[in-house]
């Protein structure tokens, strides 16, 4: 009888027994063929060295599991010149070589975890008589071959991390299709380079700002118009965003912080008057040196021939001309700390004459305060430094909206979509905005910008600049420099990734 009828797998084997103890059923086969290709040098050959059994699982039949005994041949490799001189016959239709599942069994076992899950799928596998577990899945379906995709046009590249901060790779995702295509151990230029080769069809290559990948696309495909993801579109929005919510903080606490109520003549300095005049000359300095830059500027002098005039890079010129200001001109940026929005009282508690650290640190921890004492013995010897103020009585400071707040919470609160913002953070940037005009006007440029993003609407990117440009701030310019009235290669790779990320691609 020949078993090709039921299992269409074994068309070469010939039955030699079936049996069913009511656990299983076993099918005793054996080859029928003559002759086996050596899998080293492909030759044919005839002369058997010895036989052996090899039992496979196969699919159930009413769930009954199924196990197929299959008398497999060894063969002598009788090629001169192939270092292999023994062998098994090779079995492709039935299963892999060390292989324990027959191909039909394996492909379903695949289907089932690839819709059910690891878990969910070893219940529904043991429900149809298949004893396996959830890892013994997994296992399956990551050795199944994947499949050849297709020529793709719009692609992403993006690394991932075999160890993070020593060794990465690199993904490939087709964009149309949204799937991964490939997956690269390395990141490096050859290795991309030599992937991208494989196919010409590419167009548009949407990476982040490593220059490895841009220096691959430019060997690989030089025609590929090279973009930017919405990912770190809105990431450089962030980075411009803090800079000008950092330049602008001070002000708004100025305004929205009350100071605290400290006898006349006794206001604690924060610097010494060395460094503060010494500070007071290089701001000076600095706006002059911007001032007759605008004016070379304005003279129709390109940026290299100011810089070496003025002593200074073409670069910082450009630098100084976008961001609106010179050296010197903006106020370092102070770290947040812990300690920020307990800063008011301590100074209430210093000019009412108690300057013991441990005391101050306790009474700090018990109104909130979760840092170390260091950072209070600190700030507690930089006010001794400065001028002593005698113990006086003071009125206790007045409770301000940004205690606590940080220009990184703006910076988070602008970024979120209106909807998911809390009604303590809408009340704050309502308070900010009352206070600085400016920031109301970056608020509503942001807000829109977002919206094109997430809503790919690219054909209204456009008037938004003529928006931004109209509205006589020139805020667009100072949080979006990539977008805004720049020329080159970094314009043009903006304007590409707007268009295609806005509205220009397509999806599945």
């Amino acid at each position: 009888m020949s078993p090709h009828v039921l299992f269409p797998h074994l068309q070469d084997f010939r039955l030699l027994q079936i049996s069913c103890d009511g656990e299983a059923i076993r099918l005793e086969c054996e080859r029928t063929t003559n002759t086996a290709a050596c899998p080293l040098c492909e030759h044919l050959t005839r002369r058997v060295h010895s036989r052996y059994r090899r039992t496979v699982r196969d699919l159930p039949i009413n769930g009954m599991p199924v196990l197929l005994i299959l008398h497999v041949r060894k063969f002598y490799c009788t090629e001169p010149a192939c270092p292999r001189r023994v062998f098994a016959e090779r079995l492709p239709h039935v299963t892999p070589p060390h292989g324990q599942y027959s191909v039909g069994l394996r492909s379903y076992l695949a289907l089932l975890v690839q819709e059910a899950g690891g878990a969910g799928g070893a219940r529904l596998a043991q429900g149809m008589g298949i004893q396996v577990t959830s890892r013994t899945l997994l296992r399956v379906l990551q050795a199944q071959p994947l499949p050849e995709p297709k020529a793709p046009r719009v692609i992403g590249l993006d690394d991932w991390a075999w160890k993070k901060r020593v060794r990465y790779g690199a993904l490939v995702v087709d964009l149309e299709r949204g799937r991964p295509i490939a997956l690269l151990e390395q990141r490096s230029v050859t290795v991309v380079a030599a992937w991208l080769r494989q196919y010409p069809t590419i167009e548009i290559v949407a990476r982040d700002r490593s220059e490895e990948f841009a220096a691959a696309i430019r060997e690989a495909l030089p025609q590929a118009v090279q973009v930017a993801d919405r990912f770190h579109l809105v990431s450089n929005l962030v980075e411009h965003l803090d800079r000008f919510v950092t330049r602008q903080w001070k002000d708004l606490c100025r305004t929205l912080v009350p100071p605290p109520s400290l006898p006349p003549g006794e206001a604690l300095a924060s610097y010494s008057p060395t460094r503060a005049e010494r500070r007071f000359t290089n701001a000076e300095k600095g706006t002059a040196l911007y001032q007759q830059a605008c004016g070379l500027h304005q003279a129709g002098l390109r940026h290299k021939e100011i810089g070496k005039r003025l002593g200074v890079s073409a670069r910082t010129i450009g630098r100084w001309l976008s961001q609106g200001s010179g050296p010197a001109t903006q106020r370092r940026r102070k770290k947040p700390s812990h300690l920020d929005r307990f800063v008011p009282y301590l100074l209430h508690r210093w000019a009412d004459g108690c300057h013991n650290g441990r005391v101050l640190h306790q009474e700090v921890c018990d109104r909130g305060y979760r840092g170390g004492p260091r950072k209070v013995y600190k700030f507690l010897q930089s006010l001794r430094t400065t001028r002593p103020s005698p113990p006086s009585k003071t009125a206790p400071p007045l409770p301000s909206p940004l205690d606590g707040v940080t220009p990184r919470h703006v910076v988070r609160w602008l970024v979120q979509p209106i909807d998911e913002r809390t009604s303590a953070a809408k009340g704050i940037l309502l308070l900010i905005g009352q206070a600085n005009r400016e920031v109301t006007q970056t608020q509503l440029l942001v807000e829109e910008f977002l919206t094109l993003v997430r809503k790919l609407r690219g054909s209204e990117l456009e008037p938004w600049l003529e928006r931004g440009k109209r509205d006589g701030s020139q805020r667009d310019t100072a949080i979006c420099p990539w977008i805004g009235t720049g020329q080159g290669r970094g314009r043009r790779r903006a304007d590409a990734a707007l268009q295609y990320w806005t509205g220009g691609g397509t999806q599945e």
